[in-house]
């Protein structure tokens, strides 16, 4: 008589003589039903254990939700590796223009405080900078979350989302602050646009201070929507911590906005509020700076949700074993040197900036006359844009490497390039530096002085 067979334990670990089960992720995916599966298993574990019955106690909301992003895994929010490519991306270049375009805004509340030398074209050509990079890095957030739900690159949604995707995976909070950076940016754009032109004091209220109390009190929502993200984070490790600064720095800049834009607006014939106005957004842009660099120590640690989408920071929790270790690795390494390279990065924001605002100064001068033909004019012109190009590369290298390299020639090359970048930088910020101060201006009027002896240089009739 043949032994009776022992039945097989499916709820063991397999022995060495039994095969284990096949790993069907992969056919899921490229079948289109691998949420529906992750729904049908949250479901089908909470029914195991019980969690929807009183007796045993009930979750908090929040609880729900911490829970479902660690069940729902690593695969789920980075299905594919180039969608997570694309919201690294994303990071880092949000937190890019956002550094750059608090540089500009400092760099034009400081024209508009000190009276710089240049007049009126220092004290608003900054500003439409600032506000371009703004308006970019608050669309690359809206882009982030209505590609939440995107499994491919190929199908990145640019305009319209699908709100109802949207909900399953991202808070209110998250969409509602999403949305108004956004709008806030295009008012702020709308502003310095029209402060190009000089406007009357109706047009003036209606198209520069009216946009800009309204688009300040949009970003204060949104940085009050980070804090209620961030700090409602049970997890107080130093990730968190750092998101939970760079929340209450976007909060307290948009605090200064707001006061400034109020100053504009009610009372504007006041004698001190160009000041303060110019103070406040000089603060305020200061905080976003903060808030841009406290951003790129995130990216570097891989959180690439940044203050808005904290689920995308607290993935790799959930991610499996070698996923984990892998990711893990990556932020370490980039961990170590990641305030060394937050400083290049902001030295090449600066040098961006110093190269487009010696694009005005170099107009300037044609309109004085230092320019015999428009010639120079544009060629000088073209070598500043050729240089910003050259940076803007120069950040995008940087973004995927991250450390000296190693290996001979390339460990020279990247070092010569930061020494050259560092040199630039110190030129071009000697050559804006001493415009604004009236410095070079002395200089100036001396060159042209010989210019006109020899008749090399047109006549120019001074202004009233």
């Amino acid at each position: 008589m043949e032994p009776a067979k022992s039945p097989v334990s499916y709820g063991a670990a397999s022995g060495s003589g039994e095969a284990e089960l096949p790993d069907l992720t992969e056919q899921l995916k490229a079948s289109g039903i691998y949420e529906e599966y992750l729904a049908y298993r949250k479901s089908y574990f909470d029914w195991r254990k019980g969690s929807a019955t009183g007796a045993q106690g009930e979750l908090t909301a929040d609880a729900l939700e911490q829970q479902c992003i660690l069940e729902r895994g690593f695969e789920y929010w980075y299905p594919t590796a180039s969608i997570f490519q694309m919201r690294f991306t994303i990071a880092y270049w949000s937190s890019v223009l956002f550094l750059l375009g608090s540089i500009f805004f400092c760099m034009n509340s400081a024209c508009r405080m000190l009276r710089a030398h240049g007049g009126r074209p220092v004290q608003v050509w900054p500003n439409f900078f600032g506000a371009i990079a703004y308006s970019v890095a608050c669309y690359l957030l809206y882009l982030q979350l209505i590609n939440l739900p995107t499994r491919k690159v190929e199908s990145l949604r640019f305009l319209c989302p699908d709100w109802g995707r949207i909900h399953d995976r991202a808070s209110t909070a998250s969409s509602v602050g999403t949305l108004a950076f956004l709008a806030g940016a295009l008012l702020f754009q709308v502003s310095c646009t029209a402060a190009l032109w000089e406007l009357s004091p109706k047009w003036e209220l209606t198209l520069i201070s009216m946009p800009n109390f309204i688009g300040s009190i949009l970003f204060v929502l949104g940085g009050v929507c980070e804090i209620l993200i961030n700090g409602a984070v049970d997890d107080k490790d130093n990730g968190s911590r750092v998101v939970l600064l760079a929340s209450w720095c976007t909060f307290i800049g948009s605090c200064f906005f707001t006061a400034a834009a109020f100053f504009s607006l009610l009372v504007p014939d006041w004698p001190r509020s160009g000041l303060l106005s110019s103070l406040g957004y000089f603060l305020g842009a200061a905080a976003f700076g903060i808030n841009a660099v406290l951003l790129l120590l995130l990216w570097e640690a891989n959180d690439f949700g940044l203050t808005l989408f904290y689920q995308l920071n607290r993935v790799i929790e959930a991610a499996s074993g070698s996923t984990k270790a892998r990711l893990r690795a990556a932020a370490s390494d980039s961990s170590k040197m990641s305030i060394r390279d937050v400083t290049f990065i902001a030295i090449y924001c600066w040098f961006i900036a110093m190269a487009l605002i010696d694009c005005i100064i170099k107009e300037k001068w044609y309109q004085e006359g230092f320019y015999r033909s428009g010639l120079l004019l544009w060629t000088g012109l073209g070598l500043q844009i050729f240089v910003v190009a050259t940076v803007f590369i120069v950040l995008l290298i940087h973004s995927v490497v991250l450390q000296v390299p190693s290996a001979e020639p390339f460990r020279s090359a990247m070092y010569a390039a930061r020494a050259i970048l560092i040199l630039g930088t110190l030129c071009e910020s000697i050559d804006v530096m001493a415009f604004l101060s009236g410095y070079a201006t002395l200089d100036a009027e001396h060159l042209k002085s010989l210019l006109r002896r020899h008749g090399l240089l047109k006549q120019v009739s001074p202004n009233p």
